[in-house]
């Protein structure tokens, strides 16, 4: 993985600076955050193909469902983290009803088995959503992305490259969008669509050697 390519190429466009100030405001506005994930996918399409160019804003209504198509894929995802963690928290309620000693046994014994499910079933989420994202803007499918066994295929064939992938996500893209948010708050916004490219390229670029291996 090129994080150099991915760091510079959004800077080689004789556009660029227009590019990153609609993403800006797209990411001002909360609701533009559905096309910047579209905007994204369109990165991850031209990485994949050694294509570092960044894409214009032109093709808005399918930035739209690209987005939307992606952030659906999350969500449906996460629904089963929503409901582990609102069982770990009635149970922590049960559990602390100091009149009924059954309830607390069974509050606290629902918060161990729902802590016990949210460790693998996150991890799994974790390592899986990076190909799932690409499986997804490589081939437009969106029952073939929201397949498991396609996402850990893809992400055995470039285990390294997905885990530095997901070490960036975790730890590199809040501290770029920190970093901009020193600049009076308003920096947060360009900072966040410059690591939304970051973030498209390297998935492009995981997702290329992947196919390869």
């Amino acid at each position: 993985m090129d994080f150099g390519i991915a760091f510079s190429f959004a800077f080689q466009d004789e556009e660029w600076l227009k590019k990153i100030a609609i993403g800006a405001v797209l990411a001002l506005t909360g609701i533009g955050m559905v096309p910047l994930f579209g905007w994204m996918m369109e990165i991850i399409r031209r990485a994949k193909v050694g294509d570092y160019s960044l894409p214009d804003w032109s093709d808005f209504g399918k930035l739209i469902v690209d987005g939307l198509k992606a952030m659906l894929i999350i969500l449906i995802w996460m629904i089963p983290v929503y409901i582990i963690s609102g069982c770990i928290a009635g149970g922590s309620v049960l559990g602390s009803d100091t009149s009924s000693d059954a309830n607390q046994v069974l509050g606290w014994g629902l918060v161990a088995l729902s802590s016990c499910l949210a460790i693998p079933f996150g991890l799994i989420v974790v390592l899986l959503m990076p190909p799932m994202i690409n499986i997804l803007a490589d081939t437009d499918k969106f029952g073939e992305a929201l397949n498991p066994v396609n996402s850990w295929k893809l992400f055995r064939n470039n285990i390294g490259g997905y885990l530095l992938l997901i070490l960036f996500q975790g730890f590199g893209f809040p501290i770029l969008v920190g970093i901009g948010s020193i600049a009076c708050g308003i920096g947060a916004f360009p900072a966040t669509a410059y690591a939304y490219t970051i973030m498209g390229n390297l998935l492009g670029q995981v997702h290329a050697k992947a196919l390869a291996g």
